[in-house]
């Protein structure tokens, strides 16, 4: 009769004991669930951190590309306005070849030659512009505007005056344009002569 408590209590003892080993086992499978979830977002963030260092990687080449962009921009702006003012500022002119190899002509025997060039050039341009007075001042022009003037007068003279009548305000047009015309060339005339 003395073993009969006894046996009861183990059973009931193995009843709390398996009770607590289920418990544990519930545990340890949620503890291995929460684990594996743990590892799994350990994995995306892992992935998602590469992908972000890649991003910031090339957002870091692209910048060092827009810089270097800029800087030269910035050094052909800089070449610009050098060149602008070397146009603005007056300098003294030196010759110089298509050719890049050749040296600018700077010698001083070469700037003679340059200096007797143009002194001659020059010379030809001011008797050039001396042959239209020279022209006018001979007597064959007074000759050709007296017998301009004979031929207008003539003309004007041979005009009936009765036409006016009967032509009408074409005959007045015609007299007011020869006298415009005889007016132009005096007018030309005398500016040439100046």
């Amino acid at each position: 009769m003395a073993k009969t408590p006894d046996v009861s209590r183990l059973l009931e003892r193995l009843k709390n004991l398996e009770a607590e080993a289920q418990f544990s086992a519930d545990q340890l499978r949620s503890s291995n669930d929460e684990f594996l979830q743990l590892r799994e977002r350990l994995t995306n963030a892992t992935i998602e951190k590469a992908h972000l260092k890649a991003h910031l990687d090339a957002s870091n080449d692209r910048i060092i590309q827009l810089e270097s962009d800029l800087n030269e921009r910035i050094r052909e702006l800089q070449r610009l306005q050098n060149k602008l003012l070397e146009y603005q500022t007056p300098q003294s002119c030196v010759l110089r070849f298509e050719d890049s190899d050749r040296e600018p002509i700077i010698s001083p025997s070469q700037r003679i030659i340059i200096r007797q060039t143009y002194s001659k050039s020059q010379r030809m341009f001011a008797s050039i512009s001396k042959i239209p007075k020279e022209i006018l001042n001979r007597p064959t022009v007074y000759r050709i505007g007296s017998v301009c003037r004979a031929a207008c007068n003539r003309v004007l003279k041979t005009v009936d005056y009765r036409l006016i009548g009967s032509r009408g305000p074409r005959v007045v047009v015609f007299i007011v344009l020869m006298l415009y015309m005889c007016i132009l060339h005096l007018l030309l005339a005398n500016c040439l002569l100046q």
